[in-house]
């Protein structure tokens, strides 16, 4: 009988903390980055710059030119709050995803730290509820597809589909939030969604 599969997500201990191998992966990740930063700028030379260097000012070159592509005039203004924001919408992401897929294993590890071994079952039965209700909202969008062959035809929309907007016509352009569509299934003996 193996490790509860908790505690092979821990990777070891550090005084009475208990490192796991998401956050060590995380460190791992940041000392990596900061090495190549420090290795990048320690010897900066305009003459003959080194291969890292041409590949750092290459990458943010590059990223300058996409932030002047989406703001003309205001990328080097830009720069330092994209990167902020480009940081922060992947660790939001992130945290989001950890949340969704550990939240109930984490909560029950929890109550079993805190409180003994007994209390995480009602967790682990609202787990298994949980699974239920995902497999039923499943089976819903399987039925739905099933019940709508224009759905899951083989080639294209092309001609079949109508794209809406809060008027009649789609806005298309970037600053637009608002965009519907209406399949038409005549070509495949099907109602329209």
């Amino acid at each position: 009988m193996g490790k509860p599969e908790f505690l092979e997500l821990l990777a070891f201990h550090l005084g009475p903390f208990s490192i796991g191998t998401t956050v060590l992966t995380t460190w791992l990740l940041m000392g990596l980055l900061a090495g190549v930063a420090w290795l990048g700028t320690r010897r900066l030379n305009v003459d003959s710059p080194s291969r890292l260097q041409t590949m750092l000012e290459g990458t943010m070159l590059a990223l300058q030119q996409a932030i002047e592509d989406a703001a003309p005039g205001h990328a080097a203004r830009l720069l330092p709050f994209h990167l902020l924001g480009e940081v922060t919408r992947t660790l939001a992401l992130a945290v989001r995803l950890f949340g969704n897929m550990m939240s109930l294993e984490m909560a029950a590890l929890l109550v079993l730290l805190v409180a003994g071994f007994l209390a995480p079952i009602p967790l682990l039965m609202l787990h298994i509820i949980e699974a239920l209700v995902q497999a039923y909202i499943f089976k819903l969008m399987i039925a739905f597809r099933k019940t709508h062959p224009s759905l899951g035809r083989s080639q294209f929309w092309r001609e079949d589909v109508n794209w809406n907007g809060v008027a009649a016509e789609a806005d298309r352009s970037d600053h637009s939030r608002t965009l519907a569509y209406c399949l038409h299934g005549a070509t495949h003996q099907d109602n329209a969604i």
